[in-house]
């Protein structure tokens, strides 16, 4: 149940229609859906757990992409939490908290992700040029004031 509506989520968030009112639709339906049904059924099961943390960074990479209203950001956020508690050495996921933080002005916090992320991403000897992109933003992070 919780992946159905991940995905009526990512559907929204997919839509580029309404622009940011689908965003808020799209977080307020995720946000309402999600915490009732997990405390309906309880944490997801070891086997869906991995496409669970890729939904939901989904989700927050659509956020972060596309929405600069704090408040979704700030959700966003304790959604790509959400997806580490299950997948901690995902580098992926570690760099959308890190562009979060980053959005929302927060330099420590982006700073520590983004770190993590590349950090993963040597050790799981991912190719430079995938994680590009976030050593950039790490030297984006760093110039914050």
């Amino acid at each position: 149940e919780a992946m159905v509506l991940l995905k009526a989520a990512e559907m929204l968030l997919g839509s580029k229609g309404d622009g940011e009112n689908q965003y808020q639709q799209a977080a307020f339906l995720y946000a309402l859906q999600y915490v009732a049904t997990v405390k309906t059924i309880g944490p997801p099961d070891v086997d869906e757990r991995r496409r669970l943390a890729d939904h939901l960074n989904s989700i927050a990479w659509e956020v972060y992409e596309n929405v600069d209203d704090p408040a979704f950001l700030w959700a966003a956020v304790s959604w790509t939490k959400e997806a580490l508690s299950y997948e901690p050495e995902d580098w992926p996921i570690w760099d959308t908290l890190g562009a979060l933080y980053y959005k929302l002005k927060r330099k420590k916090e982006a700073i520590e992700a983004l770190s993590k992320a590349i950090a993963l991403a040597k050790a799981q000897k991912v190719s430079e040029d995938e994680y590009k992109a976030t050593l950039e933003l790490l030297q984006k992070a760093e110039a914050l004031e």
